[in-house]
């Protein structure tokens, strides 16, 4: 049978990216899936000894005292705007020449969508974020309708003009695909969660930075 090679941008600040990422791998065992990445998603997937790892530059905000810096963390992207975006890009069209993946796949990364563009080729977006370029969310206030809507603009920023969009969020019923190539889904889980029993022993799952306090 034939291996689908697949080049996977993921945005590596924080690991709910990454944790989203390695739950679409699990659900393809018949693709060689390279992943290229930075910052806490590179350290997560190389604990894991991934095979197809490849490091890039990326954006990450900055902190001061546990709370991010606004100033920083501008300085940064521009920065990278200038500087890393274009390394990365160079890196991954290379990679492709070599490895001739079938599809390009973003979880929020910047560079890789920006490559596949340049060489003409199908990219998908997986991610969160795109519920505010992608869907109308049913009966929010004005003020959040207003915050969407400069939040989506950063969003088409980032990742600009994916051939298809997954939406991937715990609340996929509360929103509307205002666009044709938009596939609204529910949280993607790894196998062992899906196929675990499910108890109800009075926790609650959360999660947090490590910059969160006491």
């Amino acid at each position: 049978m034939m291996t689908h090679r697949i080049f996977y941008g993921v945005a590596g600040e924080g690991l709910r990216h990454a944790s989203r990422v390695l739950s679409v791998i699990g659900h393809l065992p018949e693709c060689e899936i390279h992943v290229f990445t930075f910052g806490k998603a590179y350290e997560f997937f190389q604990s894991l000894d991934y095979p197809h790892l490849h490091r890039i530059d990326g954006l990450m905000f900055a902190y001061t005292d546990g709370v991010v810096n606004y100033r920083k963390t501008l300085s940064n992207a521009v920065a990278y705007y200038f500087s890393g975006l274009n390394e990365n890009l160079a890196y991954i069209q290379a990679q492709a020449d070599l490895l001739k993946p079938d599809l390009f796949i973003t979880d929020f990364e910047p560079a890789v969508i920006r490559a596949a563009h340049l060489m003409k080729q199908p990219v998908l977006s997986i991610d969160n974020q795109h519920k505010f370029v992608d869907c109308r969310a049913r009966s929010l206030p004005t003020y959040l309708q207003m915050y969407a809507m400069m939040t989506g603009t950063s969003v088409k920023t980032m990742v600009p003009s994916p051939t298809h969009s997954v939406v991937a969020t715990f609340h996929a019923d509360r929103l509307e695909a205002i666009h044709d190539n938009v596939t609204l889904t529910g949280g993607i889980l790894r196998r062992e969660v899906e196929e675990h029993e499910i108890t109800n022993d009075g926790f609650v799952l959360t999660y947090l930075r490590k910059s969160v306090s006491e």
